[in-house]
């Protein structure tokens, strides 16, 4: 399951970025993932798109950083940590539009989303974000303000220490029993 998953993604993701490679004339589009991996590393322009491989994770924050768009495809699992990071650095996600990216992403909010399973609709909205990057900058702005107002550390954790806490009145009545 997990490895036919993998490939699906890997399909959705791949189909996506041959649309916007035909769509887009602009040098050095890079498209972080491992070679060898899921992904694997063919069936695009290798002038255009590149699999960079793992990377330390300071390099991979600089990559986030001078990115226009960071695409975050999933289904049917949970977010990955990755799409976090990005929204955090105020890149411009365009994302899956299925239940776990949904939780966090705002369509026209705080991010892009598309259906999964229309490789060309995913092409296309990253397609308007690379042409236009400053009509869409409010979405990395608020991506930001997202990612750090709800998900920071300190407030995630007293959130889930306070769902592990029974409430006084559970207390009570465990107590008086």
């Amino acid at each position: 399951m997990v490895k036919s998953m993998a490939f699906i993604r890997s399909r959705a993701f791949l189909a996506a970025a041959g649309g916007f490679c035909r769509k887009i004339s602009h040098r050095g589009r890079r498209c972080i993932g491992g070679s060898g991996n899921s992904f694997g590393d063919r069936a695009l322009p290798s002038r255009r798109v590149v699999f960079l491989g793992h990377l330390p994770y300071d390099h991979y924050v600089a990559a986030i950083q001078v990115s226009r768009v960071h695409v975050h495809l999933t289904y049917p699992f949970v977010l990955s940590w990755s799409m976090m990071e990005a929204m955090a650095l105020g890149c411009v996600v365009v994302g899956s539009d299925t239940a776990p990216v949904r939780d966090v992403i705002r369509d026209g909010e705080n991010g892009l989303l598309a259906d999964f399973f229309t490789p060309e609709t995913i092409a296309d909205r990253v397609v308007d974000v690379l042409r236009d990057p400053g009509a869409f900058a409010a979405l990395g702005r608020a991506a930001c303000e997202t990612a750090i107002d709800g998900y920071n550390l300190p407030d995630c954790l007293a959130r889930q220490i306070g769902l592990l806490r029974p409430s006084r009145r559970q207390v009570r009545r465990t107590a008086c029993r």
